[in-house]
Parts: C-alpha cells; structure tokens; sequence
C-alpha cells in the first residue's frame, strides 16, 4: 500500500497536517490534522509498504500492543481509502 502523489505533511505550529496539492485539492477538500502517531503513518506510507510494517512502526515507536496498533492501522487505512488516497 502507498498514499497518492500530490499530499504534502507539514508541521505547521506544532501541528501535523496533510495538505492537497493541485490535482488532489480538486477531489479531496481541505487539509487533513494529524497527530503524531497518525503522521508516523502517513510518512512511512509513503513508499510502498504493508500493514505489518505499519504495525512494527507503531509498536516499535510508541509502544503499544501489536493489537492496538493493527487497530489503529486499520482505522488510519480506512480513512485514507475514504478519501481515496492509496494507489492501486
């Protein structure tokens, strides 16, 4: 899995947010706030990458249980298939 070109992640006042750019601001309107957990993700999914390796991030960086953080990679998924981010 891998987020769409054209999604720019700033730290703006110490705040995350995902900014559309060009052809993706015609679709998706708005910036998206994140938060440091969800901007790890956003980041690493990037490049191409796997739940799993979504998961090992999240353990090995805030160290939450496998179980939550396929939880929360799975929500963070849905909603980037919501705003039809990821690649095909």
């Amino acid at each position: 899995m891998k987020i769409k070109k054209g999604y720019k992640l700033r730290k703006v006042a110490g705040e995350y947010i995902v900014i559309p750019l060009t052809d993706t601001a015609k679709t998706v309107n708005g910036i998206f706030r994140l938060n440091n957990e969800a901007s790890g993700l956003f980041k690493l999914f990037l490049t191409e990458k796997s739940v799993d390796d979504g998961v090992k991030h999240l353990v090995d960086n805030y160290g939450i249980s496998e179980e939550q953080a396929l939880s929360d990679v799975k929500d963070f998924i849905d909603v980037l298939e919501n705003y039809d981010m990821i690649e095909e």
